[in-house]
């Protein structure tokens, strides 16, 4: 069940229980769950997309992954969604959406399941509350 890279340290779902004990615990109930499965359904939605039909890599010279225009777009779209459903604003769900998105594109180094409901789930957080004072 490990993958290759995965044998001799901490497995992905280590991580993405990490990242949802974090978000569950700092930020608010809605925040956290659209955070969790952004992470979980958006991730998904990235890797087959990008696997089957993924033919423009132009994220290679950018962030030096493999990752798929087709595959982000569809993340971005699914992670919108998710926001909408949960949350029921757009506004935060566009910028939650925006920054899955974009961390799942760009971090290689650290894993993405511990990295994408943290920023998912901070600046959600931040723009919920900056739309509160306003």
């Amino acid at each position: 069940m490990y993958r290759e890279h995965e044998a001799d340290c901490l497995g992905g779902h280590i991580f993405f229980a990490l990242g949802a004990i974090s978000v569950i615990a700092l930020f608010t109930k809605e925040i956290a769950y659209a955070a969790v499965l952004m992470t979980t359904f958006g991730d998904l939605a990235a890797a087959l997309i990008g696997k089957f039909y993924g033919k423009r890599r132009v994220f290679q010279k950018i962030f030096k992954n493999d990752k798929s225009i087709e595959g982000s777009v569809s993340e971005f779209t699914i992670d919108f969604f998710i926001g909408l459903l949960i949350i029921g604003n757009p506004v935060v769900s566009l910028i939650m959406a925006f920054f899955a998105t974009l961390t799942e594109t760009a971090v290689n180094k650290i894993d993405d399941n511990l990295m994408v409901p943290v920023f998912a789930g901070f600046f959600g957080q931040m723009t919920l509350n900056l739309l509160a004072y306003l």
